[in-house]
């Protein structure tokens, strides 16, 4: 598997790991990245070995801080190029969303607009009392597609247009909107150096 080196797939104790590696730029999100996401969710959905696919972002300061905007005005300049920008994300998340195996979004700091997206697709978030969500796509004048799946997942109108429109949400805020489960920083943290307790586990599933 050839990946670009903002991604990283790893396996470790029956989990199959998917890294968003850039924490330079907040591991935003280029079309190189969403192109290598399907690759990676479906060798580890084929693995016998991976019992649960986990997403998160290297770093503490985001799990994913959007898209990489600053190539806007290479891959978003026009009707064409847009379309074929929403078709690779939507492939991409989608390949989360229909992963047989059970997916966990870990998130610690920003997730934002796309890092919203992936996280929504999964089947569980997790996230940490410093985390952040936002979709600023109306504040860049960008239509947002209703295909996207943190509609689904979050409780009312009015929170959906808060999450939309308001600068940023914090988790405490977040947890009633069905957004994430929230825990503290230093637990997240020892969950990603060891296996997850998977037989102490009874949250809902989305499916």
């Amino acid at each position: 598997m050839s990946l670009p080196r903002q991604m990283i797939s790893r396996k470790a104790d029956g989990i199959g790991w998917v890294l968003f590696n850039d924490p330079q730029a907040m591991n935003a999100i280029s079309m190189e990245m969403s192109a290598a996401i399907p690759e990676i969710i479906a060798a580890h959905d084929a693995d016998p070995d991976i019992r649960v696919v986990i997403l998160t972002g290297v770093g503490d300061r985001a799990f994913a801080a959007g898209s990489n905007i600053s190539a806007f005005g290479r891959v978003r300049t026009n009707a064409a190029q847009n379309k074929a920008y929403h078709g690779l994300n939507e492939q991409s998340y989608n390949s989360v969303y229909e992963c047989s195996k059970p997916t966990i979004a870990m998130i610690r700091g920003y997730c934002m607009g796309g890092g919203v997206d992936y996280a929504a697709s999964c089947d569980i978030r997790i996230a940490a009392d410093d985390a952040v969500f936002a979709v600023p796509a109306a504040r860049l004048g960008l239509g947002y597609g209703y295909e996207g799946k943190f509609a689904s997942i979050v409780l009312s109108v009015r929170h959906k247009l808060g999450i939309c429109f308001s600068p940023r949400v914090a988790t405490m805020r977040g947890r009633p909107f069905g957004l994430a489960w929230s825990t503290k920083s230093s637990r997240l943290q020892s969950w990603s150096r060891t296996p997850l307790p998977m037989q102490r586990w009874s949250l809902p599933m989305r499916r």
